[in-house]
């Protein structure tokens, strides 16, 4: 019983810390979350949205990590690139999974060296650090929308953003 009231007072007060947070600088809203933070640059290693209504943009992380499981997984270092030949490295990708989906592109398009195994590390590390919640009893946890940037001078940029449903085929029956 006391361990109860202990995790309702301690999500009480993050709740209430996360209310009185301040906002983001960068946009992270929808489609132009890449774009803004390709020209805002990035103040911290993280930028991580915070908003007071806690369910309004909630991600499951494990939606997000069955999503970050399409990329390659390519040990190779490569040259991450935009235009021409559409390769392995080729940017800008975008996978998705449910209601959850990681954007990556290049910076300014100026192509970085690097592997798909350090990129996906990358946005594992984000999408940690933007971790919003977890319930133990239902082994549930919850991601928020987040950007951050890796590679050669921090060129890869990357996000996680909430959508509203990913397209699937006709036949997609995928459960979780």
């Amino acid at each position: 019983m006391m361990i109860q009231t202990f995790s309702f007072l301690l999500t009480i007060a993050y709740f209430i810390l996360l209310t009185t947070s301040q906002s983001s600088p960068i946009s992270l809203q929808g489609s132009d979350m890449i774009p803004s933070l390709v020209s805002a640059g990035l103040s911290t290693p993280y930028q991580c949205e915070y908003k007071p209504l806690l369910n309004t943009h909630a991600i499951p992380m494990k939606r997000c990590f069955k999503a970050l499981h399409q990329l390659p997984s390519i040990h190779t270092v490569g040259q991450f690139h935009q235009g021409g030949v559409p390769d392995a490295w080729f940017l800008p990708a975008t996978v998705c999974y449910k209601n959850c989906a990681v954007d990556i592109q290049l910076r300014d398009g100026m192509a970085a060296t690097g592997s798909w195994v350090g990129v996906k590390g990358a946005i594992s590390e984000l999408i940690f650090a933007c971790e919003l919640l977890v319930n133990t009893r239902s082994h549930f946890a919850f991601t928020r929308p987040g950007a951050s940037s890796t590679g050669q001078d921090n060129r890869i940029v990357f996000g996680v953003r909430k959508v509203g449903a990913c397209l699937y085929g006709a036949n997609d029956t995928e459960t979780e």
